[in-house]
This record gives C-alpha cells, sequence and structure tokens, in this order.
C-alpha cells in the first residue's frame, strides 16, 4: 500500500519536509500544538475548530502531544483536499477575474498558486492547463482547474 507522502510532488515533499523538520525536536514528530502553525505556513488556514476535529479524529492509541511525519502528511493532504480549502481558493481567483467569466488568465493563475504556496512548479501549472483547456490557450477556467488539481496532485 502506497504512502500518502508518494502522492505529493517531489517539491511538495521538499517543503513539507521543511516545515516538518522547523519543528521537529529530533523525535520525527512535532507537537500536536504546531500544527496549526505548520499547516498555515504549507498555504493552508484551518480554523481552530478544524484543528480541534483533526486532533480529535486521530487514531486513540496516538500520542495526544505528538504528530509523526506520516500522520501529518495525511492531515495535510486532508486538508489540501477539502472542499472549503478548495473554495476558499477559488474565492481568491474570483477576486482577480475582473470579467467575471470564470477565467483568469494563465500568467495571472500561475502567480496566484505561487502566492498561495501551494509548490506547483510551471510543468506541472501548464500540464493541468493543457489538460483542462485541452490546449495550451491563454485563459485558464479556474474552477475546473481547482477541482482537477486537487484530484490529480492530492
Amino acid at each position: 500500500m502506497p504512502q500518502v507522502i508518494d502522492e505529493f510532488t517531489d517539491e511538495q515533499i521538499e517543503n513539507i519536509k521543511e516545515a516538518f523538520g522547523l519543528f521537529d525536536d529530533g523525535s520525527d514528530t512535532i507537537a500536536a500544538k504546531d500544527l496549526t502553525t505548520i499547516l498555515r505556513s504549507l498555504g493552508t488556514n484551518p480554523t481552530p475548530a478544524e484543528i480541534e476535529d483533526i486532533l480529535h479524529d486521530r487514531d486513540p492509541e496516538a500520542d495526544p502531544e505528538r504528530i509523526g511525519f506520516n500522520e501529518f502528511t495525511e492531515i495535510f493532504k486532508r486538508k489540501l483536499t477539502d472542499r472549503e480549502f478548495v473554495d476558499e481558493l477559488i474565492e481568491v481567483f474570483r477576486q482577480h477575474d475582473k470579467d467575471k467569466t470564470g477565467t483568469v488568465p494563465v500568467p495571472l493563475a500561475r502567480e496566484i498558486l505561487k502566492g498561495l504556496n501551494l509548490y506547483l512548479n510551471d510543468e506541472e501549472i501548464a500540464e493541468m492547463v493543457r489538460e483542462i483547456n485541452n490546449s495550451d490557450e491563454e485563459d485558464l477556467d479556474y474552477v475546473e482547474f481547482m477541482n482537477t488539481m486537487t484530484q490529480t496532485y492530492f
């Protein structure tokens, strides 16, 4: 059975490891109290209620004070595929959609994604644009893009 980490790109894995490592005390775990900070450093914005739910839904056998790397990557994946998170990202695109057409220029989409710290490289973005547009069109349907991104990469 593949590990959750195998579902991320190399660049995403490096970013996840880096963020996790900043809070790892050498035990290959992080303090549960640091979860919000680490998730935010990776471009998500969990609410206190979401963090409470995440911590409540953990394996009852797990150390309530510590979270291991594999468990953390599973939490991060769930957060990225969370419908609320996708809706938040779509709202960011809508704010840049001046004509209200449901599309934004591809170069702007790249800037938005990089600004959100989603750690997609230009080739990954271009590949998804081609998949959605069936070409290298200049405008991107951002709702379809976000849905494709969460299904393909997370």
